[in-house]
């Protein structure tokens, strides 16, 4: 809370709060506290359009499937944030 990220990448499925329930917390603390909103990507296994819609539903900007693939992942942040770090990424 006293440091906003710029990016998050947000696992659905985790103990205690699922990704989900913790991006809605993120976006009411930007709201709360005026922040830019961050870039949040969630990630899952499920390869499904309704795993992939409630992840967007609930406030995540992308969707990626795991397991990652370093290009996909690179190609996203250079899409989504443009030159600003396509100059610091490989």
């Amino acid at each position: 809370e006293r440091q906003p990220a710029d990016v998050v990448f947000m696992d659905i499925e985790m103990p205690v709060m699922n990704g989900l329930e913790a991006v809605q917390a993120l976006r009411e603390q930007e709201r709360r506290h005026g922040r830019p909103r961050a870039l949040v990507v969630a990630l899952s296994f499920h390869d499904d359009d309704e795993t992939r819609e409630a992840a967007l539903s609930h406030g995540c900007d992308d969707y990626l499937r795991k397991p990652l693939q370093r290009q996909d992942l690179l190609r996203l942040i250079r899409q989504r944030l443009g030159a600003e770090v396509s100059g610091s990424l490989p």
